[in-house]
Formats: structure tokens, C-alpha cells, sequence
């Protein structure tokens, strides 16, 4: 199995802050995708879990019903208005008592509506498939969810 986790992410730029952001064995998820694809524009990936934005469609799909399968936006580009945005998405299986992220792939859907992301892919053929225990995967979007629900307050 692997181990997923939520933590903090220390800047060492004055132009980005610090982000809860996604572990995985104790890589961060954006920045393996950097060294993984130097030669594409993934750079500045952030967790769709930060954010309000589109949080439906994230909220509803990052931990699918058991036995069902959903495919999520996971990391996004900074921001929106860069020329390069980048959506990455991951297929999620919940098989009851784990979760596996069979797959990462950049979302290529045209359009504004949110519905849509994740209907067209260029999947990642460098990313092997990831399987994490259903408590520990449970715990890491709680500590997103808590990061937006206080953040929300302020």
C-alpha cells in the first residue's frame, strides 16, 4: 500500500505561500509530476481540495460510493488565467476498504462547464497505480475539508 497524507507545503519563494498539499510516500504529488514531465508545463499544480472552486464536482468524486469508480480533478494550475492551464485528474476506485488511484491522466475537456472535466484524457503512462487504506485516505481529505471550512470563517 501507499501512504497518502495531507501536509504543509514551506514556500521558499516570496511569490507563493505556504499550501496543504498531497503526499504521497512522502513525495509530494505536484512536485513528482515536475520531475516526472520536465519536458511539460507542470509546474505550480496545487490540490483542487484547497479550494471552493468547482467543489462540487471535486467533493463529489474524490472518494467514490464502494465498488464504484470516478474519475476526479485533483490538481490544478495556479492560475486559471495562464495559457498553459493544466487540470490533472485521477481514476479513483473505492474498493471498500482501500482507495486506489488507478490512474492520472490531464484532463483536455473544452468548455466552462465543470461537469465535463475529466470526459476527455490524456492519461499519464509514467505514474504507476496507487492503492492507500481507506482510514488513512479518510483522513487526508478530512484535514482539506477542515482547511476549507476554516478558511471559510475568516
Amino acid at each position: 500500500m501507499n501512504k497518502i497524507e495531507a501536509v504543509w507545503d514551506k514556500s521558499n519563494s516570496k511569490n507563493h505561500q505556504d499550501l496543504l498539499n498531497i503526499q504521497v510516500d512522502g513525495h509530494f504529488l505536484n512536485k513528482n509530476l515536475e520531475v516526472i514531465y520536465q519536458d511539460k508545463m507542470y509546474h505550480d499544480l496545487v490540490p483542487t481540495l484547497l479550494f471552493n472552486l468547482e467543489k462540487d464536482i471535486v467533493w463529489s468524486r474524490i472518494l467514490p460510493f464502494e465498488h464504484q469508480v470516478t474519475i476526479c480533478p485533483i490538481l490544478m494550475s495556479s492560475g486559471e488565467s495562464d495559457p498553459s492551464y493544466t487540470l490533472i485528474v485521477a481514476e479513483i476506485e473505492n474498493l471498500v476498504h482501500s482507495i486506489r488511484w488507478n490512474r492520472l491522466g490531464v484532463d483536455k475537456a473544452t468548455g466552462q462547464d465543470p461537469e465535463l472535466a475529466g470526459s476527455t484524457i490524456d492519461w499519464l503512462d509514467k505514474v504507476a497505480p496507487m492503492a492507500f487504506e481507506i482510514d488513512e485516505y479518510m483522513t487526508m481529505i478530512k484535514i482539506f475539508a477542515k482547511y476549507i471550512a476554516d478558511n471559510a470563517r475568516k
